[in-house]
């Protein structure tokens, strides 16, 4: 049986997408989540000095979350059905990576630049690539199914992690998105398995 291991901090961020896509497959992983003091100990140990990082059978080690998402959503059957699924994965994932480096300068930095970064993420930014999202959906089965095919991918699995990170923020109108919103819930309430996940996941700060 293969052996995986995860090891992140002790929050969400970077891993989580990771988590769901074990939470999706059914797959038994050891979720090592380190202190913050404890990074010195476990930095030699990662390529690049990153995390996070996934192990597999003890010898196989991989950093960067996008291409750790990408070599689990391929092997759990997540990635679409054929290169052209495949592709378009990609091209969700890569929109949305770009929709976090932006959310992300509205939590990082000193007080005026994230001041600055969230009038421009709340005033236009955000709405404006959820906008794309949900035509982007539309445009496959009428917006009634998944970003790609017919069943659930890495796509959907990504768009829906990121979004929980500001989903409540007050100026956010959900109404706006209705396939988005729909979307979501089939993603995070209609999957049993990563609603099981979601149920029972530790509660941390980011």
């Amino acid at each position: 049986m293969t052996k995986y291991q995860l090891l992140y901090f002790d929050g969400r961020g970077l891993a989580e997408l990771a988590r769901w896509l074990f939470a999706a497959a059914g797959q038994q992983y050891e979720d090592v989540r380190m202190k913050r003091d404890d990074w010195p100990k476990y930095k030699p140990t990662t390529p690049f000095g990153q995390v996070p990082m996934l192990t597999v059978d003890d010898d196989f080690k991989l950093s960067q979350s996008l291409a750790i998402a990408r070599f689990l959503a391929k092997r759990f059957g997540f990635m679409g059905k054929d290169e052209f699924e495949e592709a378009r994965c990609n091209m969700v994932l890569e929109c949305t990576e770009d929709m976090r480096k932006l959310y992300l300068k509205t939590v990082f930095g000193d007080d005026a630049s994230k001041t600055a970064a969230m009038e421009k993420w709340e005033g236009s930014e955000r709405d404006e690539f959820l906008e794309k999202f949900e035509r982007l959906l539309s445009a496959n089965k009428n917006g009634d199914g998944f970003f790609v095919g017919d069943e659930i991918t890495v796509a959907d699995m990504g768009f829906c992690c990121l979004t929980d990170s500001f989903a409540s923020q007050s100026s956010l109108d959900w109404g706006k998105f209705p396939k988005l919103t729909a979307l979501r819930d089939r993603v995070k309430k209609d999957n049993t398995k990563i609603a099981e996940w979601l149920a029972k996941c530790p509660i941390t700060q980011f």
